[in-house]
């Protein structure tokens, strides 16, 4: 039993690195009718969905992914296919827009974040307030994401309005609460641009905690849609960039 190996990984493909793995010899087999069958147990991360890999004597012998019920499907993903089977043209609209279609990409980005569980609000699709935020987001535990498309490369013109209207957003919050507790607002810019047309912009948007989105990030997400909405989990790993600055720079979202 000591060639015998498991590997059990996280279905997304964020997630780096194996969950467990698991020897042969360390679990505690039993016959039966024939066959040794063994037990063993683990914690997974809640709605996981993980792939398992048996091996004997380095070679595969069989693969399975395994869900919990609560994991598959996206209920809201199903929902949204009634009209957009596939999710073709959503994801059309957000990885490659032609010049003509930022509306379309503005609300491209709304329908991503309802299907990764947030809760979005497409201002700027209301007339008269073209100028306004294209999305508002409220996220997991209450923040509130002001969000700000383009299927270019986002210019100086850009990052500062979206800054001021972050820092004008915290404010307004922080006095309607009358209290020194304030709401996390938190600045994104969306590109449809590659990460590499991106990199001196997102060197001044890490500078203003400004989250910077770009076309590889949207198709991770899009693709995260496969499972259960983890509105958390994708703000997290969204931030983390910026939680490293944090937390060498001891400088606080709410408080800039």
């Amino acid at each position: 039993m000591e060639r015998i190996r498991i590997n059990i990984r996280n279905a997304d493909s964020r997630v780096i690195g194996p969950i467990a793995t698991l020897r042969g010899d360390a679990v505690e087999w039993t016959r039966l009718e024939g066959f040794q069958h063994g037990h063993w147990s683990f914690d997974l991360p809640s709605g996981a969905v993980i792939d398992c890999r048996i091996l004997y004597d380095g070679r595969a012998q069989d693969d399975i992914r395994l869900a919990d019920i609560a994991a598959l499907p996206n209920a809201r993903r199903m929902m949204t296919e009634l009209v957009d089977p596939g999710l073709v043209r959503l994801t059309k609209a957000l990885v490659n827009p032609n010049r003509n279609q930022a509306e379309d990409f503005e609300a491209g980005i709304g329908w991503l974040f309802q299907l990764l569980g947030f809760a979005p609000v497409h201002v700027s699709a209301m007339s008269g307030l073209k100028d306004e935020p294209d999305p508002l987001v409220m996220g997991p535990t209450g923040e509130i994401l002001v969000v700000e498309c383009t299927t270019g490369v986002p210019d100086d013109v850009k990052l500062t309005k979206l800054v001021s209207r972050a820092a004008r957003l915290r404010e307004n919050l922080r006095n309607a609460a009358r209290t020194d507790t304030a709401t996390i607002v938190i600045g994104m810019l969306i590109s449809s641009r590659p990460s590499e047309e991106l990199a001196t912009v997102r060197v001044r948007a890490d500078e203003h905690f400004v989250l910077l989105l770009g076309r590889e990030d949207l198709e991770a997400a899009l693709a995260r849609t496969s499972f259960a909405p983890d509105a958390e989990g994708i703000l997290r790993l969204w931030r983390d960039r910026t939680l490293v600055e944090l937390l060498t720079g001891a400088r606080k979202l709410s408080d800039k």
